[in-house]
């Protein structure tokens, strides 16, 4: 693989499940990033969460914060700060409104219905991929980036524009954070853990860089063998 030489940028598309039902996901999910050993962790958690007020999504809660702490690893918090515009936009139930508002139609109606099926049987297909032993290596392939992210925008662009828009500006903010990582820790190997959703836009955003060497699980375990 790339050598501590260059800046090596390796990106985990995550579940934010928990509890015993996915027992062995938690599980992989620790026995991977302690696999990859890295020096900086760019999460999915805000600054306030990562200090201690709120709460995280699970898989920070029950892995990647317990384990960057016990072996003295910095997390880099990816999210915007609670007060920050386009934080308090997200959680004053916008979507919600946006709903309603395509809802006012009986075609409305039929489309908010497709869309919960849809994403019910979406989440039931991880659910079972996760309780598979090489599920969670599944989820970390181009295929399935292509196949969920794209569609998940796709459909945000479409309908609910404004949220879309929002969520735009989110990744926007992960991405900053994580430029301004490689920026301050040259020659270091830097995992970012944030949800599947976000995952191949970040990819699409950062693979163009001739500054960084940039991986995904497979091609990280291809280049160690090399």
């Amino acid at each position: 693989m790339g050598n501590r030489a260059s800046t090596n940028v390796l990106i985990l598309g995550t579940a934010h499940f928990s509890g015993d039902k996915f027992r062995l996901y938690i599980e992989r999910l620790e026995e991977i990033i302690k696999e990859i050993s890295p020096d900086i962790i760019c999460g999915e958690i805000s600054p306030e969460k990562l200090s201690g007020q709120g709460k995280p999504l699970p898989e920070y809660r029950d892995v990647i914060l317990p384990f960057s702490e016990k072996h003295g690893i910095k997390v880099i918090p990816l999210e915007p700060g609670k007060e920050s515009p386009v934080a308090r936009y997200l959680k004053e139930g916008k979507e919600k409104e946006m709903w309603d508002s395509v809802k006012s139609t009986e075609f409305g109606v039929q489309l908010a219905d497709y869309y919960d099926k849809m994403w019910d049987r979406v989440a039931l297909n991880m659910e079972e991929t996760l309780n598979n032993t090489n599920g969670f290596e599944n989820l970390q392939g181009r295929e399935f980036d292509l196949y969920f992210s794209d569609l998940s925008y796709f459909f945000d662009e479409f309908f609910l524009p404004e949220f879309a828009t929002a969520q735009k500006e989110w990744d926007q903010h992960f991405l900053m954070k994580i430029n301004e990582a490689i920026m301050d820790n040259p020659n270091s190997l830097i995992l970012v853990t944030v949800g599947l959703r976000h995952k191949n836009w970040l990819w699409q955003q950062l693979e163009s860089r001739d500054d960084i060497i940039l991986y995904n699980l497979h091609s990280f375990r291809e280049a160690k063998r090399e």
